[in-house]
């Protein structure tokens, strides 16, 4: 239990000091908390394998290397906040904001998110209770990677990416699987209660973060919308328990964009963007569809800048930069050092990759099945998705609008773009791969959708 403790308490801790180190006055709000916390615990699962490649072959290694990287974080977030304590008197410029609305109206938002935050918590608590071990990708892919780590800390640990286990795709990158088996390694033992949490965390981050700043802007009456609208689409509430890892990269694309409309704002516009670079790259580091995502947020970025302020903007890009950097080392270790070569290379040429691009049925069947789950995202007869188009629409946007929810927009688009590629390309059995995975590609995207659309709406 106090090994458990302290491997929470030490990302926490450092989340904290961040948070108050980002927040207006250094009041900690829900939104910068919910923020630091995830990006604290995404970049725990890259400081301990780290220690394993160079060499630790002992859990009291391991665990007293982490202690102590986790110590001089804390130490360099805590000088960097006094650093900073001149600038913490500093107001924050002006955030866009909508009028007051009467207070019924928050009321009325409260009545109708409790009955449906109240199905979403007993939906989870039941998914997990039946399946404590999740769902197929979970057992197959994500935990048993991380029973690797744990089991065979001492060296036997590199048998995970071993040839026969292919069809388990150990080129994934594995923030989930070394987030748990790091809890597994404090607390001393497995137990299905670390999944099951690291779950619970990653969906309750997203409805935390996208209400608070929703919230920030907009009230308490569209926070409370907003966090419905998320618990309120079956996808979400269906694979929240699932212990994959489409929920936590959901979670860290969302966050990106929160850091990056943040900075428009704040007199800490370089932590902001240093958060959104790192919060970018750990989405690369939970699945492969992540790195497509970092590039896609990238560039956005720079054409925001460059819209904004010209080429003397694009300075925010060094803060960015560094943000993102050691996750993206981890990364590229990782894909050099262990992972195979993905099954998009490894059985199909780059010229049968071309054909299928290029072939007018399965373009035909990608766009079908892909406007399909984009309308319905789990739903019977529509969906989240149409529905926050149809608040945008009706209701128009902001002027101004947050910065990060308008980049939203045409990043999510370039994404299913990227996506619908991947399907098209894909070696596999396209019908099967469609049906396996496409609703949960989609959900990836529907929490930045929501937020983003709830964000602009007038």
């Amino acid at each position: 239990m106090i090994g458990a403790l302290v491997g929470i308490g030490l990302p926490a801790m450092a989340a904290w000091i961040a948070a108050r180190r980002l927040s207006p006055a250094r009041v900690v709000r829900g939104e910068d908390l919910a923020v630091t916390l995830a990006i604290a615990f995404g970049l725990a699962s890259v400081v301990w394998p780290g220690l394993l490649l160079l060499g630790a072959t002992s859990r009291a290694v391991v665990l007293t290397g982490d202690v102590i990287v986790w110590v001089a974080i804390i130490s360099a977030l805590t000088l960097s906040r006094r650093a900073g304590g001149e600038r913490a008197r500093q107001p924050p410029t002006a955030t866009p904001a909508s009028a007051p609305h009467p207070q019924w109206r928050a009321t009325a938002a409260v009545l109708i998110l409790l009955p449906i935050a109240a199905l979403a918590i007993a939906s989870f608590a039941a998914s997990s209770a039946v399946a404590p071990h999740g769902e197929w990708d979970a057992w197959a892919q994500w935990n048993l990677r991380a029973r690797f780590f744990f089991r065979g800390v001492t060296g036997p640990w590199r048998q995970a990416f071993a040839p026969v286990l292919a069809w388990s795709h150990p080129d994934y990158p594995p923030l989930v699987s070394a987030s748990i088996a790091r809890a597994w390694l404090y607390a001393g033992s497995e137990s299905v209660v670390a999944p099951i949490l690291f779950a619970a965390g990653s969906a309750a981050t997203i409805v935390i973060a996208a209400a608070a700043s929703v919230g920030r802007v907009h009230g308490a009456g569209r926070a409370c919308l907003t966090a419905a609208a998320i618990l309120a689409c079956p996808s979400f509430v269906r694979y929240a328990p699932a212990q994959c890892a489409d929920v936590p990269l959901a979670a860290f694309m969302l966050l990106a964009f929160i850091a990056a409309g943040q900075a428009a704002h704040s007199p800490d516009a370089r932590w902001w963007w240093g958060t959104a670079g790192m919060s970018a790259a750990l989405a690369a580091w939970t699945k492969n569809e992540g790195a497509a995502f970092f590039v896609v947020f990238t560039l956005a970025a720079i054409v925001a800048m460059l819209r904004s302020g010209g080429f003397a903007a694009l300075r925010v890009l060094a803060p960015f930069a560094l943000g993102a950097a050691p996750v993206l080392v981890a990364l590229l270790v990782f894909k050099r050092v262990l992972a195979p070569p993905s099954y998009f290379v490894a059985e199909q040429s780059l010229a049968g990759a071309a054909a299928n691009l290029f072939t007018a049925a399965r373009l035909h069947a990608v766009a079908t099945a892909m406007a399909r789950e984009l309308w319905f995202s789990g739903a019977t007869v529509v969906g989240v998705v149409p529905a926050m188009a149809l608040i945008v629409g009706t209701r128009g946007m902001a002027r101004p609008a947050d910065a990060g929810a308008r980049a939203a927009w045409p990043v999510m688009a370039a994404m299913i773009v990227a996506y619908m590629a991947a399907y098209l390309v894909s070696p596999k059995d396209l019908g099967w791969q469609l049906a396996t995975s496409l609703d949960r590609v989609v959900m990836q995207m529907v929490p930045t959708i929501v937020w983003a659309a709830m964000m602009i709406a007038r």
